[in-house]
């Protein structure tokens, strides 16, 4: 829904909240996909976090950290990169990229089977060098615009599974 809506509104317009048990342990049925789709909109949880342990709370700190680094993007160029889903094996892809093209927020969400897909960001510069990082505990590595733009990267997901990679200009050639 979120992604979808993506393509006539500015995700920062966008509201669908990560659900949190009313009562009792939080800590039941979240994982990174769930906090992944919520961020193609404005960011929010509804119930009792008071109940979450100390790890999911620093954990989703962690996430909340990441969507502010990249909310404003919300509001720029936005491209769904993959075909609409229309079975729970097929992928999904979507980039909100700055105006000027120097950053990009890059989220894939894989099927029923995960597996691998190389996935082909928009909006870049084709000169320049960028910066590529899966988020949170991704390894940055240097990409040029061109290869980007033309050959992608490959992307491994398990099923139904979500990751959230941030593109940033390193340098200008």
């Amino acid at each position: 829904m979120q992604a979808r809506a993506n393509r006539f509104l500015p995700g920062h317009l966008l509201n669908s909240s990560v659900p949190v048990e009313l009562v009792g342990p939080g800590d039941f049925g979240f994982d990174d996909t769930a906090i992944l789709s919520r961020m193609l909109g404005k960011l929010a949880f509804d119930g009792d976090v008071a109940s979450w342990s100390p790890e999911l709370t620093a954990r989703m700190a962690r996430w909340v950290g990441e969507f502010k680094a990249v909310r404003h993007l919300l509001a720029q160029d936005f491209y769904q990169l993959l075909p609409m889903p229309t079975t729970i094996e097929d992928w999904d892809a979507v980039q909100f990229v700055s105006y000027s093209g120097d950053e990009s927020a890059l989220f894939v969400f894989s099927g029923e089977k995960g597996g691998r897909k190389t996935i082909v960001p928009r909006g870049l510069k084709r000169e320049g060098e960028y910066t590529l990082n899966r988020r949170p505990d991704g390894s940055p590595q240097a990409v040029p615009g061109l290869e980007l733009l033309e050959r992608g990267f490959p992307v491994e997901l398990g099923p139904n599974e979500a990751g959230l990679w941030r593109i940033a200009l390193a340098q200008q050639v």
